[in-house]
This record gives structure tokens, sequence and C-alpha cells, in this order.
């Protein structure tokens, strides 16, 4: 089963845009949502995404869902906006995947999410962050 199903991906896009974008093709939604998880993952690499995708249900991680779903919403727009505001949905993905990269950053902590484990490691990598202040330009 995956993450998110198309009957949930009904939140983002009414059933029957669904229906009119697909024009009965019953592949193009699961592939658009197929998409939208790898595209989650690539971003999440210091989380183990195996885990945090495999969950079911109650389980999942309902902002996570919500992101997965705005990011699957664009995907399956590719194929046609028929019925859906075109410049809403860009701003829900270009959102998504900001707080995606955020969370990878470690910008946003998801305390509950479980982190990558290298195999045949037992603890995850710790990983070290450097920032400095931005360059100043002093005038005179």
């Amino acid at each position: 089963m995956s993450f998110i199903t198309e009957q949930e991906l009904t939140s983002h896009i009414r059933a029957e845009n669904i229906s009119a974008i697909s024009r009965g093709d019953e592949t193009k939604a699961p592939a658009a949502i197929d998409a939208a998880i790898q595209e989650a993952k690539s971003l999440l690499s210091k989380y183990d995404c195996d885990t945090l995708f495999s969950r079911t249900g109650d389980d999942r991680d309902p902002i996570l869902m919500l992101y997965v779903k705005d990011i699957g919403k664009w995907h399956f727009l590719a194929v046609c906006n028929a019925g859906v505001d075109y410049e809403a949905a860009e701003s829900r993905y270009d959102k998504a995947v900001s707080w995606l990269t955020k969370v990878q950053n470690s910008k946003a902590i998801m305390r509950d999410w479980p982190l990558y484990v290298e195999p045949g490691q037992t603890e995850p990598i710790n990983t070290f962050l450097i920032n400095s202040n931005p360059k100043r330009g002093n005038h005179y």
C-alpha cells in the first residue's frame, strides 16, 4: 500500500477533477503520488525514509502527508490542470519543497522521525552544521 492513496488525494483535488485530468487512465494519479514520495525521500536523506513512508493509517505524520499531497498534486497537474488553480498549486508545491528542505537542514526539527542509520552501524550519524553571519559591508 502506498503512503498516500488516490482517494486521500481528494483532499487536495476534487474527485471529478482527478477523473477529468486522468481521462480514465488509472495509472496517472498513482504515478504522481509515487513521484511525490520519491521527491520527498530525496529531500529527507538524513531520516529513515523507509520507516517514515511505510507507516499506515493514523501512524503517518499529518504534516508530511499534507506536503506529499501538495507535491503529488503538482506532479499530477503536469498532465492538465482542469478545474484546478495552477498558481495556488505551484505556490503550495514550492512551500512543501521549502519545508522539507528546512527539515533536512535542521531548521525545522521533527522529534518523532527516525534518523537514518548506515547499514552496519547502531547509531545515526551525527549531523554537524556550521553557519556564519552574512558578510557585512561597511561604507564610509
